[in-house]
């Protein structure tokens, strides 16, 4: 007599496993990244070529997405071709001590010879042109905290709606349902697919789980690139997924080079260059009212400049100088408004 063993799942259960994992792993980052900071000097750290110190804020650019995009000049004699900081590491800027309250979280952006580009959350703050900024690495705060939201939207689900029967799916909780008759393809936009590749199309247009596999360079992404075009030739709205921004992106510039339309979501530093014009951010950004608000936000930085200037040679009054604070966050407040318009919300919603 042959015996089996089921072991019986409870999905509440199981995700609720994910959360407490989720929540350690997010709480050990914080301390490895702290004890960084604690049981090495900010010396070593730039020795290590792990942070910056001495920065001086260079120029201030509106970036999409409600954003400013910070470009940093590091002190005489600092080489950052080999910072081992690249586009899309979560930073923090310090002056005094990591964990100060004026400690500016951001994202690294871009990096050039002689400069370092980070994007923060739109900020009017006058010190940020003070010189004497630090920069570290810094645990990725808002992958946490969007894992943490996913993880109790799925707890969330109703029992025996859609999205709970594609969780108990998704972990193995129920067999998918098989289709034994493959969706017909009356044309193919990738005519140089093989007969396997037109097969795993076929099947995954009719089924709600469908695994591809194979070796790296077999054409997996060719075969997803042929089934997201059949699938909007059929009217069907397409969302993909990957562990991570360079698959996602592969997959992305293959379907923007073959005409298809698409908006890429994502934070703009973490974004290959060749899609940075396809986020949602950017498209955002095209509008008129962005127009606005970067002229805005423009003006209002020139403003800042001469005010520094002016202050350099102690040629400006206590009050003159609130009179041109509040003009800057006058044109600081226009810009936020009119973006917030734009964009169907208000400004001062997640980054």
């Amino acid at each position: 007599m042959a015996l089996g063993y089921c072991a019986v799942i409870d999905l509440h259960d199981e995700l609720s496993r994910l959360s407490r994992a989720w929540i350690a792993e997010r709480d050990a980052a914080r301390v490895r990244y702290a004890e960084e900071r604690t049981n090495t000097t900010l010396a070593e750290r730039v020795e290590a070529r792990i942070a910056l110190r001495n920065l001086s804020l260079d120029e201030a650019l509106p970036a999409p997405g409600e954003r400013v995009l910070l470009w940093f000049r590091p002190e005489r004699g600092t080489n950052l071709r080999d910072l081992r900081l690249g586009p899309g590491d979560p930073v923090l800027l310090w002056r005094t001590q990591p964990d100060e309250p004026g400690a500016v979280h951001g994202v690294l952006a871009r990096r050039s010879p002689d400069r370092v580009g980070v994007m923060i959350s739109d900020d009017s703050r006058d010190d940020l042109w003070d010189a004497g900024w630090r920069l570290d690495r810094e645990a990725p705060e808002v992958t946490f905290a969007r894992g943490r939201d996913a993880l109790q939207a799925a707890a969330a689900a109703p029992p025996k709606s859609v999205d709970w029967q594609r969780l108990n799916l998704l972990f193995g909780l129920s067999a998918p349902p098989r289709n034994q008759h493959p969706v017909p393809v009356e044309e193919w936009f990738d005519e140089g697919l093989e007969d396997d590749q037109r097969e795993a199309v076929r099947r995954a247009l009719g089924l709600d789980l469908s695994l591809v596999l194979g070796p790296p360079g077999t054409g997996k992404t060719r075969t997803l690139a042929e089934l997201v075009r059949q699938s909007v030739a059929r009217g069907e709205r397409v969302l993909v997924t990957a562990a991570s921004h360079t698959a996602v992106d592969n997959l992305a510039e293959r379907l923007v080079r073959a005409g298809v339309k698409l908006v890429r979501i994502g934070h703009p530093a973490r974004v290959s260059p060749e899609m940075e014009e396809h986020t949602l951010d950017s498209l955002l950004e095209r509008s008129d009212a962005a127009g606005l608000a970067r002229g805005w936000i423009r003006e209002a930085e020139a403003l800042r400049q001469k005010l520094r200037q002016r202050e350099k040679r102690k040629a400006t009054t206590w009050a003159e100088r609130r009179e041109v604070m509040g003009e800057i966050n006058g044109f600081y407040a226009s810009a936020n408004g009119r973006r917030a318009t734009r964009s169907g919300g208000s400004s001062t919603g997640p980054r």
